[in-house]
Order: structure tokens, then sequence, then C-alpha cells
């Protein structure tokens, strides 16, 4: 089941034939500022999604402004809901599994990286300046048995960072892994190892290792 962004009032469409079609899932447009920026978006536009299973069926998370939601795929609503999750924009969700229960990640625009679990309280990372600027994107990869959580900063940092669920940094850290923000993050094997892939925003792509060392050569988009 596919799923898109299409309504910029804050509706959560199907993108193919699906039961799910939850109207307003953040309530009507509020306009205020991307970032504090004060450029006019509306605040329930939806800017992160992530599915967890709950219950033996898969959850749908979403963030607009500073709250998260959730809803089943067949349209119905859950229980899952914060409110506040961030002081400022949400921008990236992810989903681990952490002492046996599955752990809501969440970064904001206010340098933030926290943690959620399905009953709405807090999980054991919080990171209130996680990177300098914004957080751009989020990606998981296991790393000796466990969850690894990867955060990449959204502004001139151009930093990636690594977290263990109950807080802890991880091993990679490469503060100067492209010279302007990055928009976005991928995970792949490769050699028998995770290799994390990298785009920044002036279109360059990257590769690196868990040890933080670059990975085969970058490329450039002509």
């Amino acid at each position: 089941m596919i799923f898109e962004l299409a309504d910029p009032h804050g509706a959560l469409r199907a993108a193919v034939w699906s039961p799910l079609a939850v109207q307003r899932l953040h309530g009507p447009p509020a306009f205020g500022g991307f970032g504090g920026s004060g450029g006019g978006a509306p605040e329930s536009v939806i800017t992160a999604l992530a599915v967890v299973e709950h219950d033996g069926a898969p959850l749908i998370i979403s963030a607009a402004g500073q709250r998260l939601d959730s809803c089943r795929p067949d349209g119905s609503w859950d229980d899952f809901a914060v409110d506040g999750a961030h002081s400022d924009w949400v921008t990236a969700l992810a989903v681990v599994e952490h002492d046996g229960a599955p752990l809501i990640i969440s970064a904001g625009d206010d340098e933030s990286l926290r943690s959620w679990k399905l009953d709405g309280t807090p999980g054991a990372l919080v990171r209130e300046h996680a990177h300098p600027t914004g957080i751009g994107a989020l990606a998981v990869v296991e790393h000796d048995g466990a969850p690894l959580i990867i955060s990449v900063g959204a502004g001139a940092d151009g930093a990636l960072r690594s977290w263990r669920p109950d807080g802890r940094p991880g091993p990679l850290v490469r503060d100067d892994a492209h010279r302007t923000g990055i928009g976005a993050l991928a995970v792949v094997e490769h050699d028998g190892a995770p290799l994390i892939i990298s785009a920044g925003n002036n279109g360059v792509l990257r590769s690196w290792r868990l040890d933080g060392t670059p990975g085969p050569s970058g490329a450039r988009r002509a």
C-alpha cells in the first residue's frame, strides 16, 4: 500500500486504491512560519510519516507542526497522539524496537531528537541539541545486534550523527559530512556491512561506514 500527501490542507490520502481516506488528520490549516520563519506555511501540513505494527496491524504515525497523531489503514483513529512533541516543526520520524516494544523517534526544526512509546509517554532518547541546526532526516540501521538511529543536520552544519535508543551517542559521527545541509538518508548493504547514503542540498551524494570512514566515491548530479 503506497500513501501520498496529496492535500495541502493536512488531509492524508492514498496514492493507490485503499480504504484509507482520513480527512484533515491534523485539523484545518492554521498559517504560521515553517521553522518559525513566518513564511506562511500551513501548520496542518503533514511533514513526516512512519509505520509501526501495533496489535497485529499497521499503525500510521504522522507529524504536522509540533503534533504527532495516528490512524489505521481503514481510516479509523488510534489513541497515539502527542501535542507539543517539539517546540518547532517535526521534520522526520523513524521507528525502532527497544526493550521489546516499538519506539517512535521524532526529529525537529528545534534541533532536538526525541522518542515516544505507543502510550504517548516519552522514551529514553531525548537530545535537546542533537544538532546545531534543525534535523533534516532520520534513518535506522542495525549495529551490534541493536538499532542505531542516524540523524543529519538540515542547516549549514552538514553533520551526520548516530544515537542509541537509550539516549547514548552511537559510533558514527561526521561533523563534516557535507558542506551544506543534508536533506535525505538511506541505508544499503555493501561488502557485507551497512553503508549510510547521505544527500546534500547541493546535489552531492556521499556514503559512510559505521566507523565514520567514507564509503565508495560519492556522486554529484550534473
